[in-house]
């Protein structure tokens, strides 16, 4: 296992800490040591859990692979934070368990100078439908220490508005050399 992990480069870093390993019975008649074993879909299927980096796997989960094994390293589980912030990306939350929202928020670069706190959107997931569901969240409370740090879920996506006032301040950017021409067609009328 560790020397096809070393042909391949590793592990990425936003690679979850869980190697599958799934062998086939009609391929191979051995079956994965400390693998579960699907008689319907006659294979074998073993997952490793990485500790500490790619090649950190115990020595009893080094096992030889066979011609036909698949091999699967799943994404890492990761937020989405967007809007007025400082680099709207995907978070990864790596080996944590959960990742708070001002971590996530502190991870894309912080919070943009006109960013509307108290009214930061998370969307969530609905479970077993395509819908997601909208939670409102006063980060500013939360920086205050008036209200717990909400714990994010794996997709999640957070959205930071812009105020009023950088909305318009950005408008007057586009309208450029135009605005004190309008404004003076507005005074002679």
């Amino acid at each position: 296992m560790l020397e096809m992990l070393g042909w391949v480069g590793g592990v990425s870093p936003n690679t979850a800490r869980r190697i599958t390993i799934t062998r086939r019975s009609d391929y191979s008649s051995m079956t994965l040591p400390g693998g579960v074993v699907d008689p319907v879909r006659k294979s074998s299927t073993l997952q490793i859990e990485l500790t500490d980096g790619a090649f950190a796997i115990r020595p009893e989960e080094d096992i030889p692979l066979a011609p036909y094994d698949i091999v699967v390293a799943e994404r890492g589980e990761r937020v989405y934070v967007m809007g007025n912030v400082g680099t709207p990306k995907s978070v990864d939350m790596g080996e944590r368990a959960a990742i708070s929202i001002s971590e996530a928020l502190t991870e894309a670069g912080g919070l943009a100078p006109l960013a509307v706190i108290d009214r930061v959107r998370v969307l969530r997931q609905i479970s077993g439908t395509q819908r997601r569901a909208e939670i409102q969240v006063d980060v500013k409370r939360i920086l205050e220490g008036g209200h717990p740090d909400l714990q994010l879920q794996p997709d999640d996506v957070v959205f930071v508005p812009r105020s009023k006032l950088a909305i318009l301040t950005r408008s007057e950017a586009g309208l450029g050399n135009y605005l004190p021409f309008l404004f003076l067609g507005l005074l002679r009328r």
